[in-house]
């Protein structure tokens, strides 16, 4: 079975080089904090925001002497109003400037509950069907189920590649959550029976 994902997560992060190690690290966490209040207008919750990479390193040039530092800072967001997703990208980019880094965007259904139980119904209709047809033909019928295991396949799309446009008309990173599959498969173990 299909639904539309309701659910995003990116990461976004700063990268911000200068001539010393507290410079970097100053910088770059002001930069954060940017970031943060960015999101945060958004709509992005406080605890939707995981820092998921935290780096001070020093620069060094061909000869092997100091010539600067880089701080970055990563965070991993959850943003589960897709409608502002595309101008959360986009502020998100403008509060951070040139050092912003975006990583790709993966959707999900927040609650696939009613999703698996569809597809884990088609599944046992399927495995009935099928069933029917191989007892039939070997002159038997179905008798009582003895055994049954699932197991469901709730995958994941992924997009790098933005398609359409979601949000704020005027300026808004165009994104398109598409269709996510959701799948359940099915092992049934019938009794067979003469048939009647």
């Amino acid at each position: 079975v299909e639904g539309t994902p309701d659910t995003a997560s990116f990461n976004v992060g700063v990268s911000t080089t200068a001539q010393s190690a507290v410079n970097a690290l100053d910088r770059n966490n002001a930069q954060v904090t940017a970031l943060e209040s960015s999101l945060g207008a958004d709509g992005v919750l406080v605890k939707d925001i995981q820092t998921s990479w935290l780096n001070l390193s020093a620069n060094t040039n061909s000869s092997g002497a100091v010539t600067g530092f880089t701080a970055d800072h990563e965070l991993s967001v959850t943003m589960k109003n897709l409608a502002n997703l595309g101008a959360a990208l986009d502020d998100a980019v403008h509060a951070t400037g040139n050092g912003v880094t975006l990583d790709g965007i993966s959707f999900s259904i927040s609650n696939q509950s009613a999703l698996l139980a569809a597809a884990r119904a088609q599944a046992m209709l399927s495995a009935n069907t099928e069933a029917s047809q191989v007892a039939a033909g070997a002159g038997l019928a179905l008798g009582p189920v003895v055994k049954v295991t699932d197991q469901e396949n709730a995958g994941q799309q992924v997009f790098f590649a933005p398609l359409a446009s979601a949000g704020r008309a005027d300026s808004s990173v165009p994104v398109q959550p598409g269709q996510q599959q959701i799948s359940v498969g099915v092992t049934v173990v019938y009794q067979l029976v003469a048939s009647s």
